[in-house]
């Protein structure tokens, strides 16, 4: 970015101005009155001066003199933008702003001027109902996007409301009364005088190009978009704004549905690549690696990488349909689609590309991109950005542009983006790969099972039924011969993958089950095919983790976390989880449904991330813990803050019990929720609708899933109990009523979301019950009983079986958790640090500092309770939800567990 000077002296402004622009010595010379006017203007800002051009046209049907007023102001624009810039005075938007600026306001008086000459004879043009109608002009690329530069051409696309007629003397149909109106527009902005020209004017963007009708109705462009519309055409409309305010929306339902798809749009990678390639090849070599624009890693990649993301992702997430490309590096950046070093990379190269291609310009007021050869120039262009030399600037540019160009490469998915040798789209595979596939497709088992095994295959047997699901599957029966292509390709290369190095039978169960769950979406096959190092990502992932697959087959949208240029870590923080799902859900006021639908798919996404975070190796279970804990609260809070609507929650509270309230939620738990108000802030029958509302927010089902499963039976009474209780109906329950396995609940209970005041109620009514002083044997008696009931319930596995349950077996986790609330409902009278929910090892440390139990068994059984929830995790990871092992496996914690348990009770675990 660069940084504002203050105002040099007259002498030195000019001087540089003049070293800088030829085009502005040539400009004082024929006008060297305009020299005290620029310096008069200097301290003003280029962009508040183009607010107040054009200066001095009163009449609307004069188009020759807003000719002479709009070229006038456009060489003093011209000055005041070089001066400004060239001494350090202004900053790239200031520049941007100030000639988009003054060309939206230039176009709009042209049209205006325009129709009015026309009016006289020929009328105002009406639709059928006699509604007046107007030349809409719609500003494309820079314009539209507002990052115009000081010697740009203008892309225009002239367009009106309703066909229909005038209604004058000599009456046309509109479309003629427009075309007419679009040429005088065009003339009076690009025609060269002798005051110059106000802006080249470019109209091939429109429908058909130089074929098609100067200007065209909106429903004529609709039907051009829905039929005509080519792939490339999405990134040209994608910056398109109409330049007369009132029809901004109308414009935008019509274009952002060809912009923009419902679905996930990996099949705009291809359309990019194709793009790319065809611009390339309209310039030589040479001329492309001096061409800081459409060259390799000049400002062009920069755009398209951006546009690629938002045309991909830009239909599911509305705050991605941005047309300024520094806005929507930030918005990618801002939802983890670019990590924040990529964004910042690109939108630091946007800036300083921009700033030379500026200081191109001035030379001679020309609209090049092209950096000079060795000569004067070119060390002028290198003093103008600060360079000792030009040596300096070329190998600054040329550092710059490599690293664009690998970021670009990335996102087309090329070999930048490939991982481990993993063969890109061009590179074929081996024999029995081919081999395989065209037997099983040929229903030759014994054919396919030896290709298999030449693949590296231990038991291709068992491999073979993967082959043959997908084979006779619907995602292969119902592609088309493009999708069929794809999917033969993809297959291939996974037979590769999972042959070199990754178990093969775990692998293709895995990537073939998510392809099979695709069907007929073959956007994803697109996304799989043109991103090679997400192939490789997935194969990994289902060598991994069958959980992790399974989650993607049912979710195939999350694909696209598997291409995304970012840091993962960097995007699962509390704050960033809890600021990304309000800003989206909230994004979509109005429409509950797609609101619903979007905290479901926001849900999903963050817990693959942190998945894939987890599959790598790249946090602890206990982080995880608090992680999806912090997302379940983020979730709550949001569907609360949409469940109440305008009134608020004031005076409502939602509290989390259990893993949810000890912070250690997996990634199938549920939630343990009780709802509590305050009932001088909220009525009992609305805090009612209340809670039945946000459970419906949270656990109905829609085509997006659920978001949780939901238990509310542990609030008082369970579930013959009142939905939701008033703080004061729950204290004295808790005092009189409750059972002592509530208040072992209420060891591992927090505020979620919700009112703060009835939250803090809530944890001082919870450590107010925790300290009671109790009866230490009375105590013991009903904890083992309670655990004993549990045991009869869900038996687990008895101490020395084969098999053994982590959670409920004996010597557990579930015996753990049991000894801490026992600990602390015991000593937490005596000792109030224990009243802290701060999570069973820190509980059993601080049991163990404070004396209240062997310290060295506490910190053993606080090690073993954190590697038997590690061994639960890792066996939900693979697929093992029943979270049964060989007991051998979790020693020495269960026998330390049963050891403890011992000590505290008397006996073993029941």
């Amino acid at each position: 970015m660069s940084t504002i000077t203050q105002p040099a002296a007259d002498h030195t402004v000019i001087a540089n101005l003049l070293a800088g622009s030829r085009a502005a010595r040539s400009l004082l010379h024929a006008d060297p009155a305009l020299e005290a006017r620029l310096l008069a203007l200097l301290p003003t800002s280029s962009l508040r001066l183009a607010t107040t051009l054009p200066a001095g046209w009163t009449d609307p049907a004069d188009e020759d003199a807003l000719a002479r007023t709009l070229r006038r102001d456009r060489n003093l624009l011209f000055l005041h933008t070089a001066a400004r810039d060239l001494n350090g005075l202004a900053d790239l938007a200031e520049v941007m702003g100030a000639w988009s600026e003054f060309a939206e306001s230039a176009v709009c008086k042209a049209s205006l001027a325009a129709e009015q000459t026309l009016r006289p004879r020929h009328g105002t043009p009406r639709d059928d109902k006699g509604n007046a109608q107007q030349l809409i002009p719609v500003a494309m690329g820079k314009l539209g996007g507002r990052e115009l530069n000081v010697s740009s051409d203008v892309d225009l696309v002239f367009a009106y409301g309703e066909g229909g007629g005038t209604d004058g003397s000599a009456p046309i149909s509109n479309q003629e009364f427009f075309a007419q109106a679009t040429r005088r527009v065009v003339r009076l902005l690009d025609e060269r005088t002798a005051d110059g020209f106000v802006f080249r004017v470019d109209t091939r963007l429109r429908p058909d190009g130089p074929s098609g009708p100067p200007a065209i109705s909106f429903a004529a462009l609709e039907v051009y978009l829905e039929s005509q519309g080519r792939p490339w055409e999405r990134h040209a409309w994608l910056k398109a704004r109409a330049l007369t305010q009132p029809h901004g929306g109308a414009l935008a339902s019509l274009v952002e549905p060809f912009v923009y798809r419902r679905y996930l749009d990996y099949g705009a990678i291809a359309s990019l690549r194709e793009l790319h390639s065809r611009m390339l090849a309209d310039n030589s070599r040479r001329e492309r690696e001096r061409d800081i624009k459409i060259g390799p890693g000049g400002i062009r990649e920069i755009e398209f990488t951006a546009q690629l993301f938002q045309l991909i992702r830009g239909g599911h997430d509305p705050g991605l349909r941005l047309r300024p490309t520094r806005a929507a590096l930030a918005a990618l950046a801002d939802r983890g689609i670019l990590d924040s070093a990529s964004a910042r990379t690109l939108d630091d190269t946007y800036v300083f590309l921009r700033r030379t291609e500026h200081r191109l310009q001035y030379f001679d007021d020309a609209q090049t991109h092209r950096v000079p050869m060795p000569g004067a120039d070119l060390d002028q262009l290198a003093a103008s950005l600060d360079f000792a030399d030009s040596a300096g600037l070329m190998a600054e540019l040329a550092r710059r542009r490599e690293h664009v160009s690998e970021l670009f490469a990335r996102a087309l998915g090329k070999a930048p983006g490939a991982r481990d040798g993993l063969p890109g789209r061009a590179t074929g595979v081996g024999p029995p790969a081919e081999e395989a596939w065209t037997a099983v497709q040929a229903e030759d088992r014994d054919a396919a099972a030896a290709a298999l095994e030449r693949l590296g295959s231990p038991d291709a047997l068992a491999c073979l039924p993967f082959l043959e699901d997908l084979a006779r599957g619907r995602a292969w029966r119902s592609a088309s011969e493009a999708g069929r292509e794809r999917l033969g390709r993809l297959v291939r290369q996974t037979l590769e993958l999972s042959g070199a190095r990754l178990p093969m039978a775990r692998t293709l169960r895995g990537v073939f089950g998510v392809l099979n769950a695709i069907g007929g979406r073959e956007t994803y096959f697109a996304l799989l095919d043109e991103f090679p190092a997400a192939l490789q990502r997935l194969a990994d992932i289902s060598a991994a983790s069958p959980w992790a697959s399974d989650f993607l087959a049912r979710f195939p949208a999350l694909l696209d976390e598997l291409v995304h240029l970012h840091d993962v870590r960097s995007h699962v923080g509390a704050h960033g989880i809890a600021d990304e799902i309000a800003r989206t859900v909230g994004a979509r006021d109005g429409d509950v449904e797609a609101q619903m639908d979007a905290l479901r798919r926001l849900r999903q996404r963050f817990q693959f991330r942190l998945a894939l975070l987890d599959i790598e190796g790249l946090i602890s279970v206990q982080e995880l813990g608090d992680r999806l804990s912090d997302l379940a609260d983020a979730c709550i809070a949001t569907a609360l803050t949409q469940a109440a609507g305008p009134d608020g929650f004031q005076g409502f509270a939602v509290t989390g019990f259990g893993k949810l309230g000890g912070k250690e939620l997996g990634y199938n738990s549920d939630l343990d929720l009780v709802f509590v108000y305050d009932p001088e802030r909220m009525e009992g029958s609305r805090a009612a609708r209340l809670a039945q509302k946000l459970i419906t927010w949270l656990a109905t089902p829609t085509g997006a899933g659920i978001v949780y499963d939901t238990d509310v039976r542990l609030r008082p009474d369970g579930i013959s109990g009142l939905l939701v209780s008033s703080i004061t109906a729950l204290r004295d329950y808790e005092h009189h009523r409750a059972w002592t396995w509530e208040h072992q609940a209420l060891t591992r209970a927090r505020a979620c979301a919700g009112d703060v005041q009835v939250g803090h109620a809530f944890e001082d009514l919870r450590r107010e019950i925790l300290a009671q002083p109790r009866d230490g044997a009375a105590l013991a008696s009903e904890v083992t009983d309670m655990r004993a009931r549990m045991r009869r319930e869900h038996p687990g596995s008895k101490a020395g079986a084969s098999e053994w349950d982590v959670k409920r077996g004996s010597g557990g986790l579930v015996d753990v958790e049991f000894m801490v609330q026992y600990l602390v409902l015991a000593h937490a009278h005596d000792h109030p640090e224990l009243l802290a929910n701060s999570g069973n090892i820190a509980l059993l440390q601080t049991c163990g500092r404070l004396g209240l139990a062997p310290r060295i068994a506490c910190g053993e059984v606080a090690e073993a309770y954190g590697r038997m929830r590690g061994l639960q995790h890792r066996l939900q990871l693979a697929g093992e939800p029943g979270g049964v092992l060989a007991r051998a496996e979790a020693e020495p914690g269960p026998t330390q567990v049963e050891a403890l348990w011992k000590h505290l009770f008397g006996a073993p675990p029941p």
